[in-house]
This record gives structure tokens, sequence and C-alpha cells, in this order.
């Protein structure tokens, strides 16, 4: 274990700036970058509106002519027109924006011997280059139709790790001075904000950062001893310029707080100074990074974090082989009404098992019909005032009320039959066939559970539960009944268009029961 921690540490210790590094085990990985803030003011007292597109074309032409020669892409330089121009001042700006440079490769040299130079000749010249390319930027200007302009060039404090290291060593240095201590306190804690959260997610679980991928990616930069994992909404808002990679919402901040001081700086070196990209996709995410002074870990009450098994235990449930991340947190409160009564639980909808219906939201198990419960699909269902109806009983509230402004009375549905097991060590097959006072409305005969349909609280034999027109084999879920008769939905249809009303078809029935009840007439002869 420790020789890998050194492994490790040795191995980001002497990384290039030029160089990529892989992080997490799950494409994730930090490409080198410069990144450069703009400033455009107008040098002459014109009054002409700015084109920045115009603006835009005229520097990427000077970035990519001679002697720059620089291989930047339109996406890379980004020009933005200050809001309210007409109250500005005149030595204030007219214009913002950011210069991406990210094809480093022309720094990286090899040594006579066809090796790669070390680390520190690597940052050398990596340090003059960005240093020589900022004074050639700072001070030019450009002239579009007559109308100048001044650029002025600055580094994010974000990149630049020199001045963030002598920033941290002049704070502690002070804070020693100050408590007349016997030795400085170091800091320990790095702050990543920017970064899209469904990016330290788990896969096919959840959008929300997890403390446990977080806790994999950054251990790829050392030993991690607290983390914490928060929604970053404001980053858009507080930021003058909002950023089109990152859709503000979807951002998460992360604090670090490494074992020890080398690994601390060791990674505000590597994250200084570069992008996060994942494999597969085109985003490059410009994070900011930066390092704790207030003593996040110290000042804020919050419990030390778990490790693989805690959370695993605490935070996941196998169920039928499936594992599903549910915090506590997440889970939904039972309510009750005043009767009572519990109320409808609602529960979360991932995209696995997202069905959307009439502008509403389901799981796919819970999209059935509300009087039979059978499983709908999109082609097959049919709605009124947000309840889900088959086709054959939506039909079926229309036919037996005549509006859609009824609902069913007395709501037939399937009752499954109960089961009985007095003993865990019954037979299954005996209590199937136990005694039963149950009668069958067809036949008048017993009816045994395991031969048993009943709709409406009426129980028949099944072979007895047919059209009582044709005889047809009819279900629970499409048959249609009236004043205690049983149809098919084609018979019955065709009777309705037959007699007109429901009047007719009652009878129709007692003129067809009485013509069987009558006894046959004898025929008389003349003597």
């Amino acid at each position: 274990m420790a020789s890998s921690s050194s492994a490790r540490r040795r191995r980001l210790q002497y990384l290039s700036p030029t160089e990529a590094l892989e992080i997490g085990g799950g494409g994730l990985s930090l490409s080198p970058r410069v990144k450069l803030l703009l400033t455009f003011f107008r040098s002459d007292p014109a009054v002409k509106p700015i084109d920045e597109w115009k603006l835009k074309l005229a520097l990427l032409d000077f970035l990519r002519s001679h002697p720059l020669s620089l291989s930047v892409p339109d996406d890379d330089l980004v020009i933005r027109r200050r809001p309210d121009l007409h109250k500005r001042k005149r030595d204030e700006p007219v214009a913002s924006g950011t210069l991406f440079v990210r094809d480093l490769g022309f720094l990286k040299s090899e040594n006579l011997e066809g090796d790669e130079e070390d680390e520190g000749a690597s940052r050398k010249r990596f340090l003059d280059w960005r240093s020589t390319f900022v004074d050639r930027l700072a001070g030019i200007d450009l002239n579009l139709e007559g109308v100048k302009f001044k650029m002025t060039v600055e580094i994010p404090p974000a990149d630049d790790f020199e001045l963030m290291q002598k920033s941290w060593e002049d704070y502690y240095t002070s804070q020693l001075l100050d408590s007349r201590r016997a030795f400085a306190r170091r800091p320990d804690t790095v702050i990543v904000r920017g970064v899209p959260s469904r990016w330290f997610a788990e896969p096919r679980v959840s959008s929300n950062a997890s403390m446990l991928v977080t806790h994999t990616i950054f251990s790829t930069l050392g030993k991690i001893r607290n983390l914490n994992v928060a929604s970053d909404d404001d980053l858009g808002v507080k930021l003058e310029e909002p950023k089109e990679e990152i859709i503000s919402g979807l951002n998460c901040k992360v604090w670090v707080q490494f074992e020890s001081y080398d690994d601390f700086y060791n990674a505000m070196k590597v994250l200084c100074g570069r992008s996060m990209q994942k494999e597969g996709s085109r985003l490059k995410v410009d994070y900011e990074v930066s390092w704790d002074r207030d003593g996040y870990f110290r000042s804020v009450n919050q419990k030390p974090y778990r490790n693989y098994r805690q959370e695993r235990d605490s935070s996941t449930q196998v169920l039928a082989g499936n594992i599903r991340n549910e915090p506590s947190k997440n889970q939904p409160h039972i309510t009750f009404d005043s009767n009572g009564s519990r109320r409808k639980r609602f529960r979360t909808v991932y995209l696995v098992e997202k069905l959307t219906a009439d502008n509403r939201v389901y799981h796919k198990a819970c999209f059935r019909c509300h009087h039979c419960k059978g499983t709908l699909k999109l082609g097959n269902y049919n709605s009124f005032e947000g309840v889900l109806y088959c086709r054959p009983h939506f039909d079926q509230i229309y036919k037996s009320t005549g509006s859609l402004d009824k609902s069913f009375e007395g709501t037939p549905k399937v009752v499954k039959p109960e089961k009985f097991v007095d003993n865990e060590n019954a037979n299954k097959v005996s209590s199937a066939f136990a005694g039963t006072r149950e009668k069958c409305v067809g036949c008048k005969k017993t009816v045994y559970p395991i031969e048993r349909v009943t709709v409406n609280g009426t129980s028949y034999h099944k072979s007895c539960f047919k059209c009582s027109h044709g005889g047809c084999t009819i279900s629970p879920s499409n048959y249609i009944a009236h004043e205690g008769t049983l149809y098919c939905k084609h018979h019955h249809i065709q009777l309705i268009k037959q007699k007109g009303n429901y009047s007719k078809l009652e009878d129709e029935k007692e003129k067809t029961s009485d013509e069987a009840a009558a006894p046959p007439q004898e025929e008389t002869s003349d003597a």
C-alpha cells in the first residue's frame, strides 16, 4: 500500500504540464490547456456599435498567422458584448472574452537520446512560452473598418499554480505571525466547482453526484481524509458571464481534504491549467479550482466520509438482482388524511422505467387499467380526467351510462381467490379443493376455488362464464354485463344496433326466456 502511494505521488510530481492524466478509471481525463481572459476597450471616441463576430474573426486570423501559428478552433474563442454600452464611461470596456489553447504538442521536446525531458525543464519551457504569448497579445490594437480596439490579457487565478502557491504561503505565514505559534499550518483541502454532476453519479441509478464515485475519481490524486459533494446551482448566477459549456443547475462543488500536504500540493499542481473530458463526449469542462482558507472540515459539523462498505449497506438495496440507490433523505413521506386513511405515496421515476402519457409520468408497472388492473401500452389505452382504462372498459362506460361524465357503478374487478393457509406445511393441492358454499350463477352448482371466476361479487364456473347470446368464451377483462346478464363485446354491440336501446333488449330477453319455459302445444284434428 505504501509503495503504491509513493509511486502515485512520484508520478504526479513529475507529470509534465503538457501531458494528460486519466482519473477514476471511468473514462474521465484531465487534458492540458491554456486559458486567457480577454478585455476589449475602445481606442477612439467612435460611437459605431461593436460587431463581436468581426472582432472574433480578426483575432483568429492574428492567432493562426505567423509568428504565432496556433491551432485554435472557432469554438475555443468566445467574445461577448458588455451590457448597457450606452451607459458606459469612456474608459470602461466594451466587450470581454475567453481564449483556450488546447493543442500544446509543439511544447514537447526530446533530448539527444530520444527520451523526454524531465518535469522541471518541461515546466520551465511551458511557463516561458505562456509568458511570451501573453506579452504578445497584451496591448495589441485591432482595426475594424476604421474603429480601433485595444485588448488586455490576463491569466485566471485558478490557472496560475505559482500565484496560487504564493497566496497560501503568504496567508499561513501571516497566520503564524499573528498567533505566535511554533509551527505554521499548511493547507490540505482542494475545492473544485463547475463540473457536471452526472459525471460523478452512479450510472443508471441517479443523475446526482455520488460520494463513492467522487472518492474513486479523486483518490487518483492522493490519499483522502474527508470528502463532501454539494450542488452548485448558483455558479452561473454569481458569475457575470454565464458559461455556455456547463448548464446551470446540473453542476456540483467538491471539497477534498488530503491526508498530507504533499498530496494536496500535487493535486493542486495537476488540476491547475487543465480541462476535464469524458470518453465518448465532446464536452470539455473548464472547472474552477481553489484551496480552502476557511477550514471547511474544521468549521462545519458534518459526519466523516463513509467507506465503500458503509455506503453500500446504507444507500443501496438489492432487490431481485437489481441494485437501486435510494438515500434515506430522498424517501417519500407517508401522510394521512383527516379521516385516517393513507394518502397515495409518490415515488421517484428513473429514466430506465419512465413512461409518459397525457403529460403525466408513470412507472411502467403502474400504467394499468383502473377497472381491470391490466397492464396497458401506449397504443391501447384510453384516459378520461386522468383515469386510465383499457379500450374494452372505456367503451363499456360509455355504452352503459351514455356519457363520459359518469363512472362505473359497482366497478367489476377481478377478485383473486384468497389463499387460506392454516399451516405452513399444509398441502397446497388439498387446500384448493377445500369445502365451499359458493354457487355458480349460471348452473347453480358448487364452485371450487380452482375453477372459480368472480366478477362484481358473483361467482361463475370458468365454463359457465360465457356470452349469454352466442355462447362465446369471455374473460373478466373483455366482458360486458347488463342486469346480471353476460355478453361479449361483439354481440352486445350487435344487439344494441338491432334493438336501439336497453329496454328493448330486456324485452327480448324476457320473451326468449318465456318461450323457452312454455310447454309445447298439442296438435288437434277434427274428427
